[in-house]
């Protein structure tokens, strides 16, 4: 008699296995990874001919300009002469004065040459000159300074200058100076005296300028 809760059917039964699932995962084989990169390089250059096909290239170069281009810039471009500024009027007056004052001096070289040719003397000229040479002072009455000038046209004379009446002039020579004088005839080729102020006031006197300043 068999035993409550003992069933034969257990001996012949087979035990039961745990099923496992398995989840396929695909391998990219080595063929499959040179294909793609195949098909990477013929798409890229399938799109580099199409590119220069229908011209849509990047150039690196920069693009040359036509002549027709060239030529608009040209036109659009100021000329010199539209851009050159003009002179303004303190400028333009201060020119005109040194024109005339250069004017004046050539007219003084011109009357000293006229007056010495003719032999005249009490013209009162101004003008400028180079000195060429220093010569001691006149201490006989009033003081005088001394120095020879070369006038244009090279004609040479002796400046006279009063230092009892005005400051003593430190030239040198080759130094250039112009003055205001009176021309008084001689062999030598004459002198300029009276280049300094009137001291009684009763008419213009001259001047000597030298290095900007001016003795009078």
């Amino acid at each position: 008699m068999a035993k409550p809760g003992f069933n034969w059917g257990d001996i012949f039964r087979l035990p039961q296995t745990r099923r496992r699932t398995y989840t396929y995962r695909p391998r990219m084989t080595i063929q499959r990874r040179i294909l793609g990169a195949i098909a990477v390089v013929v798409l890229a250059a399938l799109g580099w001919i199409y590119n220069r096909i229908t011209g849509n290239t990047p150039s690196t170069k920069p693009e040359k300009p036509s002549q027709s281009e060239v030529n608009r810039d040209r036109e659009s471009r100021p000329r010199a002469s539209e851009t050159r500024r003009e002179p303004s009027q303190s400028s333009r007056r201060s020119t005109t004065t040194r024109s005339e004052a250069d004017a004046k001096l050539d007219l003084g070289a011109q009357q000293i040459a006229d007056a010495f040719e003719a032999g005249t003397s009490d013209h009162w000229v101004e003008t400028q000159g180079r000195v060429v040479r220093l010569l001691p002072d006149d201490n006989d009455g009033s003081r005088h300074q001394n120095f020879i000038v070369e006038i244009a046209g090279g004609m040479t004379l002796k400046v006279s200058h009063n230092i009892d009446l005005a400051d003593r002039i430190p030239v040198a020579a080759d130094d250039r100076v112009r003055f205001r004088g009176e021309y008084e005839w001689s062999e030598q080729g004459g002198v300029i005296h009276w280049t300094h102020h009137d001291p009684e006031g009763r008419m213009r006197g001259g001047w000597i300028e030298h290095r900007n300043k001016r003795y009078e």
